[in-house]
């Protein structure tokens, strides 16, 4: 009676999103089966395919792994012969370097490896047609090899064309503004048809994007620690969000992750994310800011308010935008409110309605001129410093203010002082409880 012969089957797919589908996994798992009945081989362990939905290289294989520490545990105690797989875009896609050393890694506890579609050959000694009793290692080898190296490596050519087909679209919408990937905390993802063509954005999930706007508004105050402002928002409600927990192969959800506090550590790291502000900036934009095609939950200033100069979005003239690193918040440079230009943000552009921004020139003489001026989006619009501070602060200076005015000017900042007083009592009370 002939000893059984157990084989490892072995089915891929390349992401965890395919595993979760179902999408291949049940047809390699068929193929495999039935190829082992024909084969007359018997499953390890009890009829058991193992499922792998990971990338094709083999640094990011678990269940591989998992398999290889299987045949070193059970190899002397049960007679696994064969490592079994339906095709070879399925076994690896990362060429022949990675195929080799799956061969290398089988072959250290005396197990070959077989495809469904039995391409691969038994080994033959090239000696053995002219009946020559002699064997070397350089003369054993599978026929079929070239034709396994020739799929292998038309796997790898087919994965790069799928990755190109699919990032380079998604580089070219990254960088004009639209978004890739999960939502970040306080936002949902939303399909949006422009130009006949569906693109993602950003819109605003109310129930976490109240507790992005307080961590701004807190953190540009300046008052409290960061460690004050996660009790105040840990104490109203905060908690991160909710992800399900998949099993180990990717196929069923075991459980839930998130739901977490506020720490000082994440409050850090949310602060700086620039998506907050409606600003890009990735590998995929080189690194520099562009504008989101959706709304940010924050203004540019108080993003960078928050950020405290660690990290600065300046907005330039022609609208474009610039990312600093550590930004004295005492810099002349980048002062809101400059001295030498007392209506600096204040004055509005007549074409666009925007505030206008101000410099100082130097002539050829070595003197220097100052003017207003804004070029967003439209022809230069400048003002000379000179000529349009002498026209507003002679309009200012002919205002007068009648005593009901000045009257109700002190009730309203009473009222606002107050109002902000009561917020921030509120706010120590609920981190106390």
């Amino acid at each position: 009676m002939n000893e059984p012969i157990y084989v490892i089957g072995y089915a891929r797919v390349s992401t965890p999103k395919q595993a979760q589908n179902g999408e291949g996994l049940e047809d390699q798992e068929r193929a495999i089966k039935n190829y082992c009945k024909k084969m007359g081989w018997n499953l390890f362990p009890d009829n058991f395919v193992y499922k792998e939905p990971y990338t094709g290289t083999k640094k990011s294989r678990p269940i591989y792994n998992q398999i290889l520490e299987i045949l070193k545990s059970n190899k002397r105690a049960i007679n696994v012969k064969y490592f079994v797989f339906w095709d070879f875009d399925r076994l690896t896609r990362a060429g022949t370097i990675d195929y080799d050393q799956i061969w290398t890694d089988v072959k250290e506890f005396d197990v070959k490896l077989r495809d469904t579609t039995e391409i691969i050959q038994e080994e033959k000694n090239a000696f053995e047609e002219f009946g020559f009793p002699f064997e070397y290692t350089w003369a054993v080898a599978r026929p079929s090899e070239d034709t396994e190296r020739q799929k292998v490596e038309d796997a790898r050519k087919e994965r790069i064309k799928i990755l190109q087909r699919l990032i380079k679209p998604e580089i070219r919408l990254t960088q004009e503004g639209y978004h890739i990937g999960r939502p970040d905390y306080g936002y949902e993802n939303k399909k949006v048809l422009v130009e006949n063509k569906k693109k993602c954005m950003q819109v605003r999930l109310e129930h976490e994007a109240k507790y992005v706007e307080s961590f701004y508004k807190l953190r540009a105050e300046n008052i409290l620690t960061d460690e004050e402002i996660c009790n105040i928002l840990n104490a109203e409600g905060y908690k991160s969000s909710v992800q399900n927990l998949w099993s180990k192969d990717k196929t069923k959800i075991i459980g839930t992750r998130g739901g977490g506090t506020l720490t000082p550590k994440h409050l850090q790291q949310i602060i700086q994310r620039y998506t907050y502000c409606g600003v890009i900036c990735e590998k995929w934009t080189h690194y520099k800011p562009v504008r989101a095609k959706y709304a940010g939950l924050v203004t540019i200033d108080e993003w960078n308010k928050a950020n405290r100069g660690k990290v600065f979005i300046e907005e330039n003239d022609d609208n474009t935008l610039t990312l600093l690193r550590n930004v004295s918040v005492h810099s002349k440079k980048r002062k809101k409110y400059n001295p030498d230009f007392p209506f600096k943000g204040v004055l509005l552009c007549d074409i666009c309605g925007k505030t206008m921004k101000a410099s100082a020139s130097t002539g050829e003489a070595g003197g220097s001129f100052g003017s207003y001026h804004c070029t967003r989006g439209h022809k230069r619009n400048s003002i000379r410093q000179s000529i349009l501070e002498e026209k507003y602060i002679s309009y200012l200076k002919s205002i007068r203010f009648t005593d009901e005015y000045l009257e109700i000017l002190e009730n309203s900042l009473s009222t606002q002082f107050r109002t902000r007083e009561g917020e921030l009592s509120d706010h120590t009370a609920k981190a106390n409880i």
